[in-house]
């Protein structure tokens, strides 16, 4: 998939990106109609602005979803693997941004996607409490 991706950009002639941002492409072989690829913030210990960045990242995969009438989506827990990203607040900084995202879009389901037990129990708790409100 990666190499998918890289040849794509390449022949678009479309620039390396930044933390932060996201792009959208098709879906080469994968049974969507589009694939939004993003890039997390690796922690410092957020003497970077790595909150911020994280933060944007996921307004940055909501504002394409919504300019291409994208309905579902399944994000992963961004950054929380080789980024270093602590689980907890990573996952506060996600859910934040997805619960309070203000646009009108064609956005219906949300899916966040864990990758391991610990980001599951983070993510289930959050959104029990998100509940309570």
């Amino acid at each position: 998939m990666f190499q998918y991706l890289k040849d794509w950009k390449r022949n678009h002639k479309l620039p390396a990106f930044n933390f932060g941002e996201a792009l959208v492409s098709p879906p080469f072989n994968l049974p969507h109609d589009h694939i939004i690829h993003a890039v997390g913030a690796v922690w410092h210990g957020d003497i970077k602005g790595e909150v911020g960045i994280l933060k944007q990242c996921y307004i940055s995969i909501l504002d394409i979803a919504a300019a291409h009438n994208i309905k579902t989506l399944r994000i992963p827990n961004i950054s929380t693997g080789i980024y270093g990203f602590p689980k907890q607040e990573a996952a506060e900084v996600a859910l934040e941004t997805l619960f309070n995202y203000q646009k009108e879009t064609s956005i219906e389901e949300v899916f966040v996607v864990c990758y391991d037990e610990e980001n599951f129990d983070i993510n289930k708790s959050l959104l029990v409490e998100h509940k309570k409100c």
